[in-house]
């Protein structure tokens, strides 16, 4: 009896394992399916992915700075005559504006003497400007201060065609920009613009020292 019970306690311990082993392979057969790979995206629609999520962060930030914004007018430096030893002292976008839009080999070195608030938020939109074939000393000193809310929007004409930035293009070997940032700017070129940046769009010569672009959108196409 014992003799019998273990042959056949053998025989249901191996039909266990056989019916075990079978449930298995039955198993590893069901459909446990990977859901099918998504269509990798392109490179254009990362793009957009991501210029769009740029777009809504710099939408969201916060941009009153408490300053007098631009108004879109030019009014001549009560000091200086733009050379690095005599700098025009700005202390309003208006005096700023009519420095920028001298002649491209006109003398431009400039010192801010406040933060300034180029109007952006309030929809007036920036003009770049360019150093070009001079070689006197331009020193733009930021001195510590900030330009807010600058808005470039341009395509390859006047001095956007050298490229879109607060300086559109630069080959002045002893051009200096120093101790300045940027914050909440806003350029977007567009139409083949060579070059586009917050600063200095086309930089061929001279330095960019102590210069920082913070919360700002640059876009090209």
């Amino acid at each position: 009896m014992n003799a019998l019970l273990t042959r056949g306690g053998g025989h249901l311990s191996r039909k266990l394992v056989i019916l075990f082993s079978a449930f298995l392979l039955v198993l590893s057969s069901v459909a446990i399916v990977p859901q099918q790979a998504q269509a990798a995206e392109t490179w254009p629609q990362y793009l957009s992915r991501m210029w769009s999520d740029c777009e809504t962060k710099f939408n969201g930030l916060d941009k009153t700075t408490g300053l007098v914004a631009w108004d879109g007018t030019s009014t001549q430096p009560v000091t200086g005559d733009g050379t690095s030893n005599n700098p025009y002292l700005i202390n309003s976008p208006a005096e700023l504006r009519w420095v920028c839009s001298q002649p491209e080999n006109a003398l431009k070195s400039f010192k801010l003497l406040n933060d300034l608030d180029l109007g952006g938020n309030s929809g007036h939109i920036w003009s770049p400007t360019a150093l070009v074939n001079s070689t006197e000393p331009i020193v733009m000193d930021g001195n510590g201060h900030t330009i807010y809310n600058m808005k470039l929007y341009g395509s390859t004409n006047g001095y956007t065609s050298y490229g879109l930035g607060f300086i559109s293009y630069n080959n002045n070997p002893n051009f200096e920009m120093k101790n300045l940032s940027f914050r909440y700017a806003d350029v977007r070129a567009n139409g083949g613009t060579q070059g586009y940046s917050v600063a200095v769009a086309n930089f061929r010569a001279g330095a960019i020292t102590n210069v920082a672009v913070i919360d700002s959108l640059v876009k090209g196409d």
